[in-house]
Order: structure tokens, then C-alpha cells, then sequence
């Protein structure tokens, strides 16, 4: 028996009423305008409460620009199934598998969509978190933990490309994993970070929550410091949705994981977040864990080394300091006229005694943690400057402010270290009599000019690890601070370093 169209219309319209899938119908203004019962369950609103609203509603508010672009391509004909998360009155987020279709009626469009409950058993274990025994003390082993992670992240997923980058002081990605990134991805993101690029939702990266950006795509391409890098995805591939979630710990971005979706794909899935986000997170804890055996490492350091200050201040110093009083008393005890050689080295003696101590002194200061805070910059130079003379033919002028230096406890250690620096390479390879260290305070900087009136050099002829100054220009960049050398042969030489204060880094933010 043939069946006539009613009765194909009869029986297609039972199906669809009673099918177990969810069925629901919108109209152009993107409102639900039918659903059947199995919807109306997997939603948890009855037909009633559905009829009329935004069907925006049953789904989280981050997909909601996604959604949008999909139904609006959907009504004009773009078809497909995908993955997607609906959300219930509840606030519970189930992960659902539709497929859509649009037809007209009485001159409008409107958009069907067929869908059920996805059981996350269906899909592998979510990118787990490293053990703490894999991870050592050098930074290279939290950029092979981010290799692997990015390389889960991305087979775990839909991902066409799974970036995590780790950030600098300067929020520079300058290493990290990468996973389906094209031939000079790396280069390009870095770039754009060097160039302060930032993206339009980084508030929301920067919060540490997932930013999931269907038009990333678009939105990049128009920031210049973003060009370069969406033309080397493009070159790759076709892309248009992306999700950002941050890589931190305490409160601190230490990097970002940046995942780019297929431009066919209207939204990734809550799996396909949820992988990534435990990417992030592992990511997350293998920084912390290379921070704490670092600090660990360090603190422990510092405690040889304040044990060893200790050490030389109660058995050396003090030896040093009898010499000078034994030499002391031999001249008291002795009769008024003694040999020139006696005197002479009973000279000696006194000279190399005060030259040792000078010595002491600056080595406990700097083995000791808190000296350089505790003593500032200025004094701590004078301290160094005047072991460098006991030692020397060099004389040493300090001229500073004695109020402290608006300059972190980083900043002043990594000053001081340049000055060191720039202080030994005078009293060795100078030929100097006289070196001037000059501190000034310029309120948004700190200027520290070295000088010297020795011999000189070419700058453009030293040898490759010759006078440290790759060295001294290495912390200065480090303090993103200026770093200046004048000298020639037979003119003497200036070193000039001009270090952002903190009160200059608020203010040009």
C-alpha cells in the first residue's frame, strides 16, 4: 500500500513528537517556537516556559556570540552536526551532539536543530598533571612539560594548533610547547608580545578564566601587533574560533595556552574546553613546582651563605684584625730605632692587614642576604668600592643620594652586580688611577654613570667574553634599562646605566 502525503505528514509528525532525541524550532528572532517532550527534559523547562524566549537561555553565557554566528549561518543554509553544552534552570552544564537544518514557512526562516545528552564516558581522560619527580630545578624541564601538554591538548581535542607559552618578567613569551603550530608560529607570538600586543578579551585571560573567541580570527587581524602571526596561521590552515585560558599560579600569570579551532566548527564543545583548561592547569602546577624547588634551592643558598658570613666574620676578621694589633705593639715595644727593613715590614704588614680586612668586609656584605637592603645601594658601593682600592693602585670616588633608591630589591642587587662588574674590569684592564661611581636619583629613574681615566679601548674590536660588558648589557636588559658605553683608546672610559624606578614604571603604564 502506497501512502499518500497526509499520511506521510501524519506519521512524520508523530516521530517527531515522540522521538527520544530533542527536537526544537526557532523562529529568525532566534526564540524557540516549538519543542518536543524529550527537549523539553534534556532543557528542563516544559513547553510553556520555552515558547517565545531567546533560546540563548539554555546555553552558557561565554558560547553566546558563538551561538548567535552559528544560527545566523545556519538560517542561511549552513548545515552540519556538532558538539555543543546546553545549560539547565539548574545551572548544570550537560554536553550535547545536534545536528541543524533551516526550511521556510509563510515567507519566514526558521531553524530546526536534533540533539541528545553526549555520557562523558565516551571520551578519553581529561590531560592529567605531571608528577612532581619529572619536573627538575632548570627551566627546561617546564618547556618539555609544556611540549607534552600542548601535544595532549591537541590530540585530546579539535584543536588545529595547541600553543602554551611561558612569559617572562616583561610578560614576553620568549619559550613554551607547541603542538600543530605552523613554521614560524613561535617567532610570530613572540613578536606580537614583545610589541605589548594585546588582545581584546586579555581582561578576561588575565582574570584566569577561559576566554572562548568565536571571531578571533577577525579581531586579531585587525591589531597590527597581531598581523603577522594570523598571517602565519592562515598560511596554515582555515581558522576562525580560539580559546585563551591562562597558565598561573599565586595570583601571577606566568604564561597562556592558545588553542584555534577549524573555521567550520561554530564553537568547541565543554570537552573540548575542559581538555584544554586541564592543560593550562597542569601547566599551572608544573610552574609552581619549578618555582618552589627554586626557591628552595635558593633559600637554601642563602642560608650557606649567611652561615658562611658568620663563619668569616668570627674566625678570619678577627685574625686579620689581631695582625693589626700585634703589628701595633711591636712598634710600641720596640726600641726607638729600628732598621729601615723592619720598618718597612711592619708597613707592609699594616698596608696588607687594612687591605684584608677591606676585603673581608665587602665579601661578608655581600654573602650576607639582607645586606644590600638593608644598606642601599650607595653605601653598599662605597663598601665594594673601598675593598677594590685596598687591593689596587685604584682610587675610588662614590657620590649618591643617602635617602633609599625607588628601585626593587631585584633591581638594586642587579645594579650593584653591573657595578661590580664594571669596577673589577677598571682595576684590571684600565691602567686607571682614578675611577668616579656616580648614583643619581631623577625621580621616574636611577642614572649610575661609571668612569674611569685609564686607557681606554675600541669598542668595536673586543674580544668575544673580554671586560664582561655582554655581561653588564644582559642585566641592564634584564632591568629593561639603558645602557650606554663611551670610550676610545687613550680617552678613559664611561659606562652609563639609566634603570626605571618604580615610581617610573606606575606612572608609564
Amino acid at each position: 500500500m502506497r501512502w499518500d502525503e497526509g499520511s506521510i505528514a501524519e506519521f512524520a509528525a508523530g516521530v517527531v513528537v515522540h522521538a527520544r532525541d530533542g527536537i526544537v524550532v526557532c523562529d529568525d528572532e532566534l526564540r524557540y517556537v516549538w519543542a518536543n517532550q524529550s527537549a523539553c527534559e534534556l532543557l528542563g523547562y516544559p513547553l510553556e516556559d520555552l515558547e517565545g524566549r531567546e533560546f540563548l537561555m539554555n546555553f552558557p553565557a561565554r558560547v553566546h556570540p558563538l551561538m548567535i554566528d552559528a544560527y545566523q549561518a545556519q538560517l542561511a543554509g549552513v548545515h552540519g552536526a556538532y558538539p555543543g553544552t546546553i545549560v539547565g534552570p539548574d545551572g548544570v552544564e550537560k554536553d550535547i551532539s545536534w545536528t541543524n537544518l533551516s526550511f521556510q514557512r509563510g515567507g519566514r526562516v526558521y531553524g530546526a536543530a536534533i540533539f541528545h545528552a553526549v555520557a562523558n564516558t565516551y571520551y578519553p581522560r581529561a590531560v592529567t598533571s605531571p608528577e612532581p619527580a619529572l619536573l627538575g630545578t632548570h627551566p627546561s624541564a617546564l618547556i618539555e612539560q609544556a611540549q607534552r601538554l600542548a601535544e595532549a591538548a591537541l590530540s585530546e581535542t579539535r584543536a588545529l594548533a595547541v600553543s602554551i607559552g611561558l612569559v617572562d618578567d616583561d610578560f614576553i613569551m620568549r619559550s613554551g610547547g607547541r603542538a600543530g603550530t605552523p613554521i614560524g608560529f613561535a617567532e610570530a607570538e613572540r613578536a606580537a608580545s614583545a610589541a605589548r600586543g594585546r588582545v581584546p578579551f586579555f581582561d578576561v585571560w588575565a582574570a584566569g578564566r577561559p576566554a572562548v573567541i568565536g571571531n578571533a580570527h577577525d579581531r586579531l587581524a585587525e591589531l597590527p601587533a597581531f598581523q603577522p602571526l594570523v598571517r602565519c596561521l592562515d598560511a596554515a590552515f582555515e581558522w576562525r574560533t580560539a580559546v585563551f585560558t591562562p597558565v598561573a599560579f599565586g595570583g601571577h600569570a606566568v604564561g597562556g595556552l592558545s588553542a584555534f579551532f577549524p573555521a567550520d566548527l561554530p564553537c568547541p564543545s565543554e570537552l573540548d574546553i575542559r581538555r584544554l583548561t586541564d592543560a593550562a592547569d597542569a601547566a599551572s602546577f608544573a610552574a609552581e613546582q619549578l618555582h618552589l624547588r627554586k626557591t628552595a634551592q635558593r633559600t637554601a643558598a642563602l642560608e650557606e651563605r649567611a652561615r658562611l658570613a658568620r663563619e668569616l666574620h668570627d674566625s678570619v676578621t678577627q685574625a686579620v684584625f689581631s695582625l693589626t694589633l700585634h703589628s701595633r705593639a711591636a712598634r710600641r715595644a720596640a726600641p726607638r730605632e729600628l732598621p729601615a727593613g723592619v720598618l718597612e715590614n711592619l708597613d707592609i704588614v699594616d698596608q696588607l692587614a687594612a687591605g684584608a680586612l677591606a676585603e673581608m668586609r665587602a665579601l661578608i656584605f655581600e654573602l650576607r642576604p639582607d645586606a644590600l637592603h638593608d644598606a642601599g645601594l650607595v653605601e653598599a658601593v662605597r663598601r665594594m668600592a673601598e675593598a677594590v682600592s685596598s687591593r689596587s693602585e685604584l682610587s675610588v670616588d662614590v657620590r649618591g643620594p643617602g635617602a633609599a633608591l625607588a628601585l626593587s630589591s631585584s633591581a638594586t642587587e642587579q645594579a650593584y652586580r653591573i657595578i661590580a662588574e664594571a669596577l673589577n674590569n677598571v682595576a684590571k684592564h684600565a691602567a686607571a688611577q682614578h675611577a668616579a661611581i656616580e648614583i643619581a636619583d631623577l625621580s621616574d629613574t636611577v642614572m649610575i654613570t661609571i668612569r674611569d681615566d685609564g686607557a681606554g679601548f675600541d669598542p668595536t674590536r673586543v674580544e668575544a667574553g673580554h671586560l664582561g660588558l655582554t655581561s653588564m648589557r644582559e642585566r641592564a636588559e634584564a632591568l629593561s634599562a639603558s645602557f650606554d658605553l663611551h670610550t676610545g683608546p687613550g680617552q678613559g672610559t664611561e659606562i652609563r646605566i639609566t634603570i626605571p624606578t618604580e615610581t617610573g614604571n606606575n606612572t608609564h603604564e
